[in-house]
């Protein structure tokens, strides 16, 4: 259980850190011809878990649930061995997986392959008679938006250097060929409390590999409320849905808000199938010119003209980053996201239809609803 990482986590690393041969608004990062990505596609289209033979529960002690997942619950565990190490557990109830195991395998073939470091890391899969056990680090420090709710005054040049973290994450995945589809502040996690605390990207239960879709494309509809990018909600899309989350979580970042509100989670969709984002709101007028055209490059309602994750990482609001005059943060944006946190009922609101899984006559009915 002490290896962590593959033979090959130094060879991906290199490849994380690769630049592409063009960054360009509206491209793509994904590398098909790549040999990780090869490899992560042979992988895939083996579906071999490799699932430990022992008892998890001769390894681990369980402690508390510390989430809640939609086929079961992540609790804190502690090494038997070494009590101080702590793991998070993803308790997957068998029976609602039933039907669907192949997601499963999918999410725990993503686990296992991917390596970089802001990305959670992959400690093993058990099963047992009634539930399967994806364990990875634990990540302690608390999420992404907790973290801006707590500093109070959160300056351009620190949300900088955290979102450069993501768009790194992102743009990794994206090149490998797999789309997270659940981009939010809360899916990134501190791994501690410790002032320099790494950030990691969490949950892989709903990422997707595209490289085995037709044509790079997928259907299924699934995300969060406020971070979904349009073309998802017409069910035809690709990984460069990450990048308008990624765009979403920016603009709550800078402003407190999310760039589309409504009295329900329906009129929220619609501002977001419309693609009109509003930027007059009180926070914007003090956001730099330069985090406001990223912003703006990131929400295109084209994803043919949205800007991808290597090119985001080359945009002249990261390059300002190394300097020290950069807007101090306001506590008009804190006010915001506390207020944001607080409509519990926008919280941990998933979109789990899953278009393939359904008939005929009920995709036409869900496709009539997104039209509105």
């Amino acid at each position: 259980m002490g290896a962590v990482c593959s033979s090959n986590s130094n060879n991906r690393k290199v490849h994380a850190d690769r630049k592409t041969t063009k960054s360009i608004y509206g491209g793509r990062d994904f590398q098909e011809d790549d040999p990780v990505t090869q490899e992560i596609l042979k992988a895939f289209q083996n579906n071999k878990l490799n699932v430990s033979k022992e008892n998890i529960r001769d390894i681990y002690d369980f402690k508390q649930i510390i989430a809640n997942a939609s086929s079961g619950v992540i609790r804190l565990a502690t090494l038997k061995s070494n009590p101080k190490k702590k793991y998070a557990v993803k308790c997957i109830d068998k029976l609602k997986i039933k039907g669907n195991y192949e997601k499963y395998i999918k999410e725990v073939e993503i686990y296992k392959l991917v390596d970089h470091p802001n990305i959670t890391r992959f400690i093993g899969v058990y099963e047992d008679e009634k539930f399967a056990y994806i364990v990875t680090e634990y990540c302690g420090g608390g999420d992404l938006l907790e973290y801006a709710i707590k500093k109070k005054s959160l300056g351009e040049k620190e949300v900088a250097a955290l979102m450069h973290k993501a768009f790194s994450a992102v743009r990794y995945l994206h090149r490998i060929g797999i789309a997270h589809r659940d981009i939010k502040p809360e899916n990134f996690l501190f791994e501690s409390e410790d002032e320099n605390a790494e950030l990691k990207l969490v949950d892989f239960g709903h990422s997707k590999f595209f490289g085995l879709e037709p044509e790079n494309k997928i259907t299924n509809i699934v995300g969060s409320y406020h971070y979904v990018a349009p073309e998802v909600l017409k069910g035809q899309y690709d990984e460069r849905c990450d990048n308008w989350s990624l765009g979403v979580t920016l603009y709550l970042l800078l402003t407190g808000s999310p760039p589309f509100e409504g009295r329900d989670n329906n009129e929220i969709l619609k501002k977001i199938l419309s693609g009109k984002v509003n930027y007059s709101k009180g926070a914007w007028g003090s956001v730099s010119i330069e985090a406001k055209n990223l912003v703006t490059h990131l929400l295109q309602p084209n994803p043919n003209k949205r800007m991808t994750a290597s090119a985001a990482l080359e945009h002249p609001w990261f390059k300002m980053n190394n300097q020290p005059v950069l807007k101090k943060g306001n506590e008009y944006v804190a006010r915001n996201l506390l207020n944001f946190r607080s409509q519990k009922k926008f919280r941990n609101e998933i979109l789990k239809v899953m278009v393939t899984n359904l008939k005929d006559d009920e995709i036409k009915s869900l496709r009539d609803t997104f039209r509105f």
